[in-house]
């Protein structure tokens, strides 16, 4: 079955440049390019350790003084490394909007938000409909990253997101 889209809630919708493991240098020079006002940065790759990490949300800030940088760790942390790496990461950015699933499980995301000052945000922790809700219920995360395709579509996914009465942060496959 088909159904309409729901009504447009905006008539803008704010996007963000995605910036891979990468050197420092190319990092801000893509961030400086892309003309966004928001980096989503990403770390705690194999490839990459905590430095090189820091330094490349480091070049991130020093081209976008202005601009929002995120971080997203792709559930790569336990609790202690996410600790230390947040507090770090945190002052390299001189302040993040928000760091993104941290940690695999839905219990190490709640220890996690009560020990940083940074929001956390659930992304694979919401991949079916009733994880948001599950997340929100339970308070681990400040915000959902969702995407609308593993929750049924647009129209469900913004029913989701009603439901659970936190922020979210709508992406896709592509950015990932």
């Amino acid at each position: 079955a088909t159904r309409r889209l729901p009504v447009a809630r905006r008539d803008r919708v704010p996007i963000n440049v995605t910036i891979p493991v990468v050197d420092a240098d190319r990092a801000g020079r893509m961030a400086a390019e892309s003309a966004c006002l928001t980096a989503k940065v990403k770390v705690a790759d194999p490839r990459s350790d905590l430095r090189e990490d820091c330094r490349r949300v480091a070049a991130v800030r020093e081209a976008m003084p202005d601009g929002h940088i995120r971080v997203d760790a792709n559930t790569a942390w336990d609790v202690d490394a996410a600790v230390r790496a947040i507090t770090e990461l945190d002052a390299a950015a001189e302040g993040l909007e928000y760091v993104e699933q941290p940690c695999a499980s839905v219990a190490e995301l709640a220890q996690v938000r009560r020990k940083v000052n940074v929001p956390v945000a659930a992304d694979e922790s919401v991949r079916r409909a009733e994880d948001p809700l599950a997340v929100a219920r339970a308070g681990v995360a400040d915000l959902l990253i969702v995407k609308a395709q593993p929750l049924g579509g647009v129209a469900r996914a913004l029913e989701v997101i009603d439901a659970t009465g936190l922020p979210a942060v709508v992406s896709s496959a592509l950015d990932t």
